[in-house]
């Protein structure tokens, strides 16, 4: 699970633990063009200030198609065992 942040934004990251205990893996406002890097074997939760602020590769296959071009922003999650992702989109 990688981002690369476009723009300065705000990130919030978990993610299940091996006993199924959510940590928080940070909770940032991350500069313009950071590379943050997660290698989970537990679902990956995230929210996300602006969708446009980000460019998001799970499996080093990006997910810009369903982030969609509007400013949103963004709750989701992905589940590695199962390859789900789920998103969820909310305005300012």
């Amino acid at each position: 699970f990688q981002i690369v942040t476009k723009e300065k934004t705000k990130l919030y990251i978990s993610y299940d633990d091996e006993n199924g205990i959510r940590k928080e893996q940070c909770n940032i406002i991350a500069k313009k063009d950071s590379l943050l890097k997660f290698k989970k074997t537990n679902n990956i939760y995230f929210d996300l200030w602006s969708a446009k602020h980000v460019e998001i590769a799970i499996e080093n296959k990006s997910i810009a198609k369903y982030l969609g071009r509007d400013d949103f922003a963004v709750r989701g999650s992905f589940s590695p065992k199962n390859k789900l992702l789920y998103l969820e989109f909310y305005s300012h």
